[in-house]
């Protein structure tokens, strides 16, 4: 009976605790979603690129200088150029000439 009073209590000053603090604010909220979402890019710190994380050179890499993204413009703000092997460059332009009759 002990234990059960003290896990209750435990559990009311968690509670209270939780909405003293307002823990559902919307920029703490827009932080969880984001640390929910799964990791798409492995950089590198050291050569400054970045790659899928099924890359070979993603997987040969040290772990100390890795950095993980969730986003292909995080990795582009981090002055990172993606991997020539797994992330060909996104083209901008698109060349097309139209038929004459």
């Amino acid at each position: 009976m002990n234990i059960l009073n003290t896990f209750i209590l435990l559990l009311i000053e968690i509670y209270l605790l939780a909405s003293q603090t307002n823990i559902y604010s919307n920029a703490q909220a827009n932080v969880q979603l984001t640390n929910e979402l799964p990791y798409k890019y492995v950089g590198n710190s050291f050569s400054h690129k970045f790659h899928r994380p099924s890359c070979q050179f993603a997987i040969a890499m040290n772990l100390k200088k890795a950095v993980l993204y969730h986003f292909r413009f995080q990795a582009i703000n981090d002055n990172c150029v993606p991997c020539r092997y797994c992330l060909p460059p996104i083209t901008s332009s698109v060349k097309g000439s139209v038929l004459g009759k």
